[in-house]
């Protein structure tokens, strides 16, 4: 079970535990609450809430187990999470606008709120309407709509925007992409706190660090991950192992470093598939020859 920190208050979102920017200290503290359906979380209190706080957001979590779970979903999810993000710092910089009393841009925003078409969202703010405003953000055109309105993406902005887009949001996300660094700062800062060290969990999409390692070819992630006892033989929720991915993705120089590590060639994935069965599904001669030259029988 990962434990997933708790909500600030009520007032932000949980932020996932494997962010690489927003880790958990030494001074969080886990404990596990029961839901109304009886389903078990773990989640992390920070120092900065206060004992009422907490209260408040346990009773709250426990009270709304759906709720609590699409926190849950959308704290794991790094499209959502860089879209918040990305909205956030252009609300930062409108936001000092207003507070700089910038004459055009109140014109402009004032023009906005006026259109029916925008109505809805402004209602939303207006009204805190959390999972509402949450949902129209998700509509893309909208928006777009949005920031042409207001002139575009301010200039202020447009170097942290980048930087957002550019920057992993999840462990996994670091993994896919080959940032060393960022699961060596994760590995060394979990080391003394051991419950809030998850290296097998799964994103949205259901795949381990291990997995997109392996799938994007990344060797110094993969073996760094397998040193640290990543579950070779399961990294995704089919039930694929390491070597399902490399067989699949025709990485031989990957494939046999894994099966040196002990993954199971012969296991098979949920819809019974063994890892040369994916190969040759996929036509990865490369892997098809490597295996069969193992012994490695359909």
């Amino acid at each position: 079970m990962a434990a997933v920190p708790g909500l600030d208050a009520l007032g932000g979102g949980l932020r996932q535990s494997f962010n690489p920017a927003e880790r958990p200290t030494e001074d969080m503290r886990s404990e596990q609450i029961t839901l109304a359906d009886n389903t078990r979380l773990e989640i992390l209190r920070s120092p900065e809430m206060t004992t009422a706080q907490w209260a408040q957001t346990k009773a709250y979590l426990e009270s709304n187990p759906s709720e609590a779970k699409k926190l849950i979903e959308h704290s794991t999810n790094p499209d959502q999470i860089r879209n918040q993000k990305l909205m956030r710092a252009m609300a930062d910089v409108w936001q000092q606008q207003i507070d700089e009393s910038n004459q055009v841009f109140a014109k402009k925003m004032k023009y906005l709120e006026a259109e029916p078409e925008f109505e809805v969202l402004f209602q939303a703010v207006k009204d805190y309407q959390v999972n509402q405003v949450r949902e129209l953000l998700k509509d893309h055109q909208l928006m777009a709509k949005v920031s042409k309105n207001m002139g575009g993406v301010p200039q202020q902005a447009a170097r942290q925007l980048d930087k957002i887009r550019k920057t992993p949001i999840t462990l996994q996300e670091a993994c896919k992409h080959g940032d060393l660094r960022a699961l060596q700062r994760y590995l060394s800062e979990t080391d003394n706190i051991p419950n809030s060290r998850d290296i097998d969990a799964k994103d949205q999409r259901g795949v381990t660090c291990l997995g997109y390692a392996v799938g994007a070819n990344r060797m110094q992630i993969a073996k760094l991950l397998v040193e640290v006892k990543a579950d070779v033989n399961c990294v995704d929720a089919a039930g694929n192992t390491s070597l399902h991915y490399a067989a699949g993705y025709g990485r031989q120089e990957m494939l046999e470093y894994l099966l040196g590590q002990g993954a199971d060639v012969n296991r098979k994935n949920s819809s019974g598939q063994t890892a040369l069965d994916v190969a040759m599904k996929n036509q990865q001669t490369v892997s098809i020859e490597f295996l069969k030259q193992r012994g490695v029988q359909r």
